[in-house]
Formats: C-alpha cells, sequence, structure tokens
C-alpha cells in the first residue's frame, strides 16, 4: 500500500492504493466539508503508483497494465490513459502542471504533455521553451 498526502489551502489529499488491486482508494479531508471517499476505477491490473500535479487538480496513475491514467478528484474515472510503455509502468512524477513523467519496467521513462496527451519527443527542449516563454 502506498499513501500520497497533498495540502491545500482548505483541503487535505491522502491517496491509498492497495498494491493487489486495479482500484485507487481516494479521501478527501476537507476543512470545510468534511470527508470524501471516492474509489477511482480504471486500470486493469495492479496500480504500482500515483502521483499529484502542484495544484492538486490533476492525479495520475500508472500499472501492471502498462497504462497511463490522469484524473481529476472530482471523478471516478479517468479523464485520458496515454499508451506507450511496452511493459509494467513502475513510477510517475508530475513536473510541471501540464508534463509528467512515466518510466516502467521496458527500461524508458517518457515525458508527456498531457494538455496535447503526447509523448514529448524532445523533452527537455520542449520544457525550457515553455518556461522561457
Amino acid at each position: 500500500m502506498c499513501v500520497t498526502m497533498k495540502v491545500g489551502r482548505s483541503y487535505l489529499n491522502v491517496i491509498m492504493d492497495i498494491a493487489v488491486s486495479h482500484e485507487i482508494w481516494y479521501f478527501m479531508l476537507s476543512l470545510l466539508r468534511g470527508t470524501d471517499l471516492v474509489c477511482c476505477v480504471g486500470h486493469l491490473g495492479v496500480v504500482m503508483s500515483v502521483c499529484w500535479t502542484f495544484s492538486g487538480e490533476r492525479f495520475a496513475s500508472v500499472g501492471a497494465d502498462k497504462k497511463v491514467l490522469l484524473w481529476s478528484p472530482s471523478q471516478s474515472s479517468p479523464l485520458m490513459w496515454l499508451d506507450g510503455h511496452n511493459d509494467v509502468v513502475e513510477n510517475c512524477i508530475f513536473i510541471s502542471k501540464d508534463y509528467l513523467i512515466t518510466s516502467g519496467r521496458d527500461k524508458h521513462f517518457f515525458v508527456w504533455d498531457t494538455a496535447a496527451m503526447d509523448v514529448v519527443t524532445d523533452p527537455f527542449s520542449s520544457i525550457l521553451d515553455k518556461r522561457v516563454s
């Protein structure tokens, strides 16, 4: 089991995913509303990792089904999925609002532009161009 916490102005998000399941159990502890419990289902295999955007607007999950799924905290089904890995995807991290890095057992890492729903072919120059402009 892994637990990820995201702290906002009026909430604390805690994500728990059970390694033997394809579900993500999401707890939102709000200082204003109390506690919400959401079960997010979308992976066909074990969920390996979960990560949040810095703002807490979205999160991503990766799994044994070779999928990268993007989620909104307000929905229990994925916003979109990203295909590219040939084996289990083990790790994910957002490096900005729209850029996500994933790596897996296929010995590849991908930098995803989640706004364009595509792999960045030249990740370092593309990310640097966005920060400069």
